[in-house]
């Protein structure tokens, strides 16, 4: 069994082979979480196949040590180290494959020729991989490039260096920033300068040359090994191969090469959605952002008064979940404005012009002789749109039934171990926490709605009895409410700071001195039990300010922002709410 080390809220360090035991644990895992391993030696592509949840994603750090070397710590280099389980697989089998073909009686410099060789037939040289999925730049310079098939110098070293550990010799991962990487192997005793980019083949049938295995007696003079300025990289002393030394080797392993099938996988072939099952993607967060739509088109409902009135209770019992997704959308770079939902009501009704949210209210853009016209809904207009908004509710909410509901004693169980945790651990498991309760909370509370869905009701009394006597049963300890209030109030402030900067990179502005003192000036005004000092305004606005993108990503439509005061006070006041309404409640009973 591997050892799980957690080092934050959502992440845990795995040292050893995973078993099928600790599967049978990251199966139950509920909110996204990365599992980190050092690199991928004796770990098997059968065990990692019986992964099923999406929640879960690897970080391997091979070459890219971000917790180790403060050059790779940084999200360009921390996103290259991520893959998914089914990824993953694929990959493990590839080194499988290639390691079935070594002979155990080889010495290290043969073995590390002949998957050499192995990856420099297999891959195409690409200096950009056309994809748009994950980051740019991200998929072809780490493991995930070996699915396509493709890599760039950045991909190979880091798969080669792969190769290497599971092997059990010694190798290296460097760069010259922004120009080229490569690796150094330890064979015999002696360092050893590895190019394997500049040995690719260019066409099947195509030998490699192993030109640039070793043999370079001025490797880091070179164009893109030059890193002797680079204070994170180490120069060794390297020791070039001599022409025989190469050739008596390779005549060794020379039949088995020969005997090798180039490996191609059909990746590049696939659409778009196959390709994603196999890629690090956040479905966590796309789960979110579907249960966020669905809450505000709800929302809209009771807005525009045309809410049925058997949807009425998952108003109330939806609350606290909206909360926290909220939170930590907001916290993990999401989108926690409601752009994209009135873009797909727009989309689904045929709507002519945009549609946006101001001060808690849908309003249409129109343009009439060239120019803009905002003007609020009309009543008709809401009742047009509102057969669409309560079908989509519906379905999703029989959809989330479906597929939440058979994993209650699931959530219930991690509820219950986290509940038990000593206080040490429990900022590192704030967020599961947070989405277990909000969770537990609206099977509990929405039975009634659940039961006008058409979902048997011995289903719906299981879960909702089996979530109620959760919450009646948990004991919680007392703690300073001024003080947790302060903290949670500091959260959503920090998303209006962060919209206020970003609204004043949209208009091409600085964001001034002033520009703060007016936003603190408004948040006091309107903000009914606003209570925050003049620092705290201000560390916020470095906070805002360091994670902001430039004004240029964000005119990309990168972000989308929307979050103002008078939602803050709508939500903060829905969640004190319902937390009162709970405690009250587990009082009387």
């Amino acid at each position: 069994m591997a050892t799980f080390e957690l080092l934050e809220d959502g992440t845990y360090r795995v040292e050893g082979e995973i078993t099928q035991e600790d599967v049978d644990r990251i199966n139950t895992f509920q909110i996204r979480t990365c599992l980190v391993l050092q690199n991928t030696k004796g770990q098997s592509s059968e065990i990692i196949k019986q992964i099923k949840t999406d929640n879960v994603y690897f970080s391997i750090l091979g070459g890219l040590d971000y917790y180790n070397k403060s050059k790779y710590n940084n999200p360009d280099y921390i996103e290259r180290t991520y893959s998914a389980p089914k990824g993953l697989t694929k990959i493990l089998e590839y080194f499988e494959r290639i390691e079935s073909g070594i002979n155990p009686e080889w010495t290290d410099i043969q073995k590390c020729m002949y998957a050499y060789n192995a990856l420099a037939v297999d891959t195409e040289y690409v200096k950009d991989l056309d994809q748009d999925i994950l980051s740019n730049g991200v998929t072809e310079r780490g493991l995930n490039g070996v699915l396509y098939n493709q890599l760039t110098c950045a991909g190979m070293a880091q798969t080669f260096k792969e190769m290497m550990d599971r092997l059990g010799i010694p190798c290296y991962y460097q760069n010259q920033r922004h120009v080229h990487a490569f690796n150094v192997v330890e064979l015999d005793g002696k360092y050893r300068g590895i190019d394997v980019t500049w040995d690719c083949t260019k066409t099947d049938g195509e030998k490699c040359s192993f030109r640039n295995f070793g043999r370079d007696p001025e490797f880091y003079k070179k164009y893109g090994h030059k890193i002797a300025k680079d204070y994170a990289e180490t120069v060794f002393d390297l020791t070039p191969f001599t022409d025989k030394e190469i050739q008596d080797n390779y005549d060794i392993i020379e039949n088995a090469i020969n005997e090798r099938k180039k490996i191609v996988f059909p990746f590049r072939n696939f659409d778009r959605e196959r390709k994603k099952k196999f890629l690090p993607v956040d479905r966590f967060m796309e789960n979110l952002e579907d249960e966020k739509s669905a809450i505000i088109k709800l929302k809209l409902l009771e807005q525009f008064g045309t809410i049925p009135a058997e949807m009425k209770p998952m108003i109330d019992a939806t609350s606290s979940r909206y909360g926290f997704i909220l939170d930590y959308m907001g916290m993990n770079n999401g989108q926690t404005g409601v752009y994209n939902t009135l873009e797909e009501i727009k989309q689904s009704n045929n709507i002519a012009g945009d549609l946006i949210m101001n001060d808690g209210h849908v309003i249409l853009i129109s343009y009439e002789n060239g120019k803009r016209k905002d003007s609020p809904l009309s009543k008709k207009e809401q009742e047009e749109i509102s057969p669409s908004l309560i079908s989509d509710v519906k379905e999703y909410y029989i959809r989330y039934f479906e597929s939440e509901a058979p994993q209650i004693d699931s959530i219930l169980e991690s509820y219950s171990t986290i509940e038990s945790m000593p206080t040490e651990l429990s900022a590192k498991t704030a967020t599961l926490r947070a989405h277990l309760y909000t969770k537990i909370r609206l099977f509990a509370n929405g039975d009634k709605f659940f039961e006008q869905l058409g979902i048997p009701k011995e289903d719906i009394d299981e879960v909702s009895k089996k979530a109620r006597s959760c919450l009646e049963s948990t004991k919680k300890d007392v703690i300073d409410e001024q003080k947790a209030k302060h903290e949670n109030d500091l959260d959503f402030l920090y998303a209006i700071v962060q919209s206020d900067v970003i609204d004043a990179m949209l208009a091409g502005k600085e964001y001034t001195e002033q520009d703060l003192a007016k936003l603190m000036e408004d948040v006091r005004v309107n903000w009914e039990d606003a209570e925050f000092s003049d620092g705290e305004f201000k560390a916020l606005l470095d906070e805002a300010l360091s994670k902001t993108m430039s004004s240029e990503e964000i005119s990309r439509g990168t972000i989308d922002s929307g979050i103002g005061i008078s939602d803050v006070n709508a939500i903060t006041s829905e969640i004190r709410r319902t937390q009162t309404k709970d405690l009250q409640q587990s009082q009387q009973k």
